[in-house]
Formats: C-alpha cells, structure tokens, sequence
C-alpha cells in the first residue's frame, strides 16, 4: 500500500530583504572601520618615515661638519620655493656647507660661499614642522641670508632661511641661545597657523632636541 505524505518543510528560497539590509549594513561598518585603521596606519607610515629622515639629515649634516672642519647648515624653506608646486613652507630643508679653500673652485669674490650636500628634502605628505616659537624653524632664533651668487636652488637672492648651523667640532654654533628643538604633526601650515589633520585633533606630535655641545639629535614623542 502506497502511503502519500504532504511536505511540510518550507521549499529553499534566497535571502529575504532584511537579510540583504542586515549584511549589507554589517559590511558597511566593517568597509567603515577598515578605513580608519587604513588612514591612521597611513599616518603613523608618514610620521614614521618624517621622524627617519629628520634623524638621518641632522646626523649627516654633524658628520660633514667633523669631516670638512667647516660650518654646515640645516636650512629650512621659508616661504614656497621656485618651480615648487605645493606649500613648502614648514616641510621642506637642505643641508649645505661654507665653501673652503679644497673646495674647486675655491671660495672667493663672484664664487658661492656655498657647497650643497644636498638638494631640498621634502617631510612625507601630511607630516610638517609646527611652527613654534621656540623651534629652530623660527628665523628669529637663526638665519642665513641668501645672495645672489650663491647659485641657491630654488630661492630668490636676499631670502632669509632659518637655520641650525653645526661648527667644524660637530657643536651647533646657531642658534646660539635658547633651546634647540624641533616638532613634526600631522597637518599643515596655512597661513600663520598650524592646522592638525591627525590624531584625532589632540596635537600629537613629535619633539626632537639637539645637544648644544656635541650636535647629536634626539627623539621622543610629547603631546602639546
């Protein structure tokens, strides 16, 4: 005898709209948090990569000054430099060295006073100094002034740039007083104001100090 049953399992059909919404939405907030781990390892990269080539230009700049027995500059561009498309101003420096009479041709009326060791280094996108009044990019702490034969790239004749000047011993000579600091954040400068793009507007940046007697850098990381 054959026994005829009426299914009741409900047939197999696909996601209902609320489903779709609820994985959606779930997606949404994965893809959201995502991008900010995705930005602020992008930033913490930069920082990063600003604080390794401060480090290294500031000791490569000491050691020319031991090596040459002459004044060797850290330079930083005030204002935006010739054929420079965006703001230089508080990201940009270059590291160059009194001319010497080894130097060909040697240092003499009508020759630049200068030999650049190297062309304007440039903070990764997003990273700056601050502007701070006690940092040595303040050209009222130091300076040189720019003249016309000195064959300085990308900087009007008469320009003055602030600057940190290490001796022939490997001290700094300048600035002469006060402390010998310097900041990097995550912003910009516009203006005459910083404006802080990263850590969630708290000010977060980087501090670096300079032994006056042996040039050597240091970093730490401080909050304002």
């Amino acid at each position: 005898m054959t026994m005829h049953t009426h299914g009741t399992q409900r047939s197999k059909s696909g996601f209902t709209l609320v489903e779709l919404l609820v994985v959606v939405g779930i997606m949404l907030a994965l893809l959201g948090t995502l991008g900010v781990a995705l930005a602020g390892s992008s930033g913490q990269r930069a920082r990063q990569g600003a604080i390794n080539l401060v480090l290294n230009t500031f000791e490569q700049a000491r050691v020319a000054a031991l090596e040459n027995g002459t004044d060797v500059y850290v330079a930083f561009a005030d204002g935006d430099l010739v054929g420079v498309e965006d703001e230089a101003r508080y990201r940009t420096f270059i590291v160059f060295r009194d001319r010497t009479s080894s130097d060909q041709p040697p240092a003499g009326a009508g020759v630049s006073r200068f030999v650049f060791l190297t062309d304007w280094k440039r903070l990764p996108r997003g990273v700056s100094f601050k502007s701070e009044s006690n940092s040595i990019v303040n050209r009222a702490r130091s300076q040189v002034v720019v003249e016309a034969e000195d064959g300085f790239p990308r900087v009007a004749a008469g320009q003055a740039l602030p600057a940190l000047i290490f001796n022939a011993s490997g001290a700094v000579r300048a600035p002469a007083t006060g402390p010998l600091q310097l900041f990097l954040y995550e912003g910009y400068f516009n203006g005459s104001t910083d404006v802080v793009t990263g850590g969630a507007g708290s000010g977060l940046f980087e501090r670096f100090e300079l032994a006056r007697f042996t040039g050597r850098i240091r970093h730490e990381v401080s909050t304002l």
